[in-house]
């Protein structure tokens, strides 16, 4: 029988958004435990047990506006005759009408997949931003350049010029395919982080998939958010044109001034693509050793997406839920799967739906 703790692997492994939900407090009469725990997926549906099906309404609720900000929550549901308790930071008070009388707290955890950097070249600089970025929780996929053509590569590993055609940058499906299988739904990287969790039983989970983190900015099916161009001439201009069309927003060409010129000239860009392309590549903070360059690259994508909302070109942006008010005790009601409807009407639980149906 597979646990919370599996399902959470299962799901991160299949880089899919969700948030796992973990009692840490209950205060009796309640029917839940400090240490059950659920996870609850981008549709709304729980799998798990963190309260009854008042509880649950108010969770999934809370659950799903964590998951389109990014941020945890201590969730603190309360029965109506609670005395007044005051707002904190990174904590939400709810007064739930129907409870039983009891109080819980459950603490919210967004889980979103890891952002994708693509490298691109086996050269220390490649290797350097590899190394970096795995340690900033980015899933790191490289490619290796292009099986030699009889076009000449660009010679020299900073000044180059042409070869007798022009810069690499041929119609070879290498580094497209390569691309191009990023953006697929079945896009499999790393292992997964590891998240502990006592948890509830669960049936027929299975464990399949590859993937892994919870820096936000991306979910299941994103292509890279970045590619880092670090061939050094080596298949450099393929691997531009291939970003390009991905639609990757931050490429990263590694180059200097002057190479990184002959190589953009020659690929016939508009003008909203040059745009895209950053070369030299990285902040200008003096950079000389391999390590060093990377740190200044790593910061110049991290700013682009911290500061300047980059994101993956397939990144599903989340709705907000559909909401209903319970016409019997004013909650909000998640619209979706779980809920309990009469009618036209949506409930935060049994009792409401009942009394409303007496009422009819």
């Amino acid at each position: 029988m597979a646990t919370i703790t599996d399902r959470v692997a299962a799901l991160t492994l299949q880089r899919r958004p969700f948030v796992h939900a973990t009692v840490v407090r209950a205060q009796e009469p309640t029917s839940a435990r400090p240490g059950d725990a659920a996870v609850i997926l981008e549709d709304g549906s729980i799998e798990g047990f963190v309260g009854g099906q008042c509880a649950t309404s108010t969770v999934r609720t809370a659950a799903l506006d964590t998951l389109r900000d990014g941020r945890t929550l201590l969730l603190r549901v309360l029965p109506e005759s609670s005395a007044e308790f005051p707002e904190a930071p990174g904590a939400l008070v709810v007064v739930n009408p129907c409870h039983s009388g009891g109080a819980i707290e459950i603490f919210l955890r967004p889980v979103l997949p890891a952002p994708i950097l693509l490298v691109t070249g086996d050269t220390p600089i490649a290797r350097a931003v590899s190394s970096l970025a795995t340690f900033l929780e980015w899933e790191v996929t490289p490619a290796s350049p292009p099986p030699p053509t009889s076009v000449p590569p660009i010679s020299g590993p900073h000044l180059a010029g042409p070869g007798p055609s022009g810069p690499h940058v041929s119609g070879s499906s290498h580094f497209s395919a390569h691309f191009a299988g990023l953006s697929s739904s079945g896009l499999h990287v790393a292992a997964p982080s590891a998240f502990g969790s006592d948890g509830v039983g669960l049936d027929g989970v299975g464990l399949d998939g590859a993937g892994a983190g919870e820096v936000g900015a991306g979910v299941a099916g994103a292509g890279p958010i970045a590619a880092v161009v670090a061939g050094l001439g080596d298949g450099d201009g393929e691997a531009v044109r291939a970003a390009l069309d991905a639609g990757v927003g931050f490429v990263a060409l590694v180059a200097s001034r002057r190479r990184g010129a002959v190589v953009l000239d020659g690929l016939g860009l508009t003008g909203a693509e040059r745009a895209r392309i950053h070369t030299p590549a990285g902040l200008d903070i003096g950079a000389r050793t391999p390590q060093e360059i990377a740190l200044s690259i790593m910061g110049e994508v991290v700013r682009a997406v911290r500061a300047d909302g980059l994101a993956a070109p397939a990144a599903a942006v989340l709705p907000g839920p559909r909401t209903e008010v319970d016409p019997v005790c004013g909650m909000t009601v998640v619209v979706g799967p779980g809920a309990v409807v009469a009618g036209d009407h949506y409930f935060c639980g049994t009792g409401c739906r009942d009394a409303f149906l007496a009422r009819a």
